[in-house]
């Protein structure tokens, strides 16, 4: 190996921003979390203030796709941070829904309950789809029953708890879709106490 190719070679290969994004985002689509991690944290490392408009613009959802891998990976507090960096990319209600969703749902598997309830009806107060909506709610639904008083959760919604936190995980699951009307309910009823 020459002198030239010792400092000309790196541990990404030379590869552009452009494509370090590319083969992350890839990753993540066909949840490959380490891969993705890898490709977007490199990506992440060459990108500074004099980034071209165009790599900027893509460092909401870089940094939303590196909290969900580490999310999937199990590092909570990893994703978490990302998931803080993000809120302060918001520029738009969309943004803020997904931001707030995503901090919701880590604040709810690292067992912090009234932070994913406030983030669970911030990301509400942002959705602009019914379907998001209901989504939202089965989740705050979850958030105020499975991490509140154990004794208040009905014996026969216990095993789903684990069901759920797999699928909000990107794991396979076992969730019975039944429970989801039961659980916006909850999350209705979350809404309305706290309008109180």
């Amino acid at each position: 190996m020459s002198i030239f190719d010792m400092f000309s070679s790196n541990k990404d290969n030379g590869k552009s921003v452009e494509e370090l994004i590319r083969l992350g985002y890839t990753a993540h689509q066909n949840k490959e979390k380490f891969e993705a991690i890898k490709s977007l944290e490199e990506a992440l490392k060459k990108i500074d203030a004099h980034s071209p408009k165009h790599i900027l613009n893509e460092l909401f959802n870089i940094k939303l796709f590196l909290g969900v891998n580490h999310k999937r990976a199990g590092n909570y507090q990893k994703a978490y941070s990302y998931y803080l960096d993000i809120l302060k990319l918001v520029q738009h209600p969309d943004d803020a829904c997904e931001a707030h969703n995503a901090m919701g749902k880590i604040s709810y598997l690292s067992g912090r309950r009234d932070e994913a309830v406030r983030h669970y009806l911030s990301a509400l107060e942002n959705a602009n789809d019914e379907n998001i909506k209901m989504n939202l709610l089965h989740h705050l639904g979850h958030a105020v029953l499975d991490l509140g008083d154990a004794r208040h959760i009905p014996v026969a919604l216990k095993p789903q708890i684990v069901e759920y936190r797999k699928s909000i995980n990107g794991e396979a699951h076992n969730y019975d879709s039944r429970l989801v009307q039961p659980y916006v309910q909850h999350g209705l009823e979350a809404i309305n106490s706290n309008r109180r």
